[in-house]
């Protein structure tokens, strides 16, 4: 179920943040960069994992297989950083009702 919720969680984020590539029609969510059109969505992707009631070490087994290498540490940084993000701009709390709407609709008609 968990791995479902990440997997939704990525497609609507990919979606929102218009992230695929244009050849390949690929997510590069996934793209090891730390390019900020790459890194704050995946930070909404880290943040909203754990809305959903998802251990750090989930959270970095489901990266690591998208070919991140992502450590505890780089899962409480992002977070922090997207904490951070929430309290000086509170249009966050509206992206993440919608992104949870419709990761439930994606959950729900599975």
């Amino acid at each position: 179920m968990k791995k479902d919720i990440f997997n939704a969680l990525a497609v609507v984020i990919t979606d929102l943040y218009e992230l695929k590539d244009e050849e390949s029609g690929e997510t590069t969510l996934f793209n090891k960069t730390r390019k900020t059109h790459i890194t704050e969505p995946r930070q909404v992707l880290i943040y909203l994992c754990s809305d959903y009631k998802m251990k750090n070490v989930t959270i970095i087994k489901y990266l690591n297989e998208k070919g991140l290498n992502f450590q505890s540490s780089d899962i409480v940084r992002s977070k922090t950083a997207l904490e951070g993000k929430i309290e000086e701009d509170r249009d966050y709390e509206r992206l993440f009702d919608r992104l949870r709407q419709k990761v439930n609709h994606i959950i729900n008609n599975q």
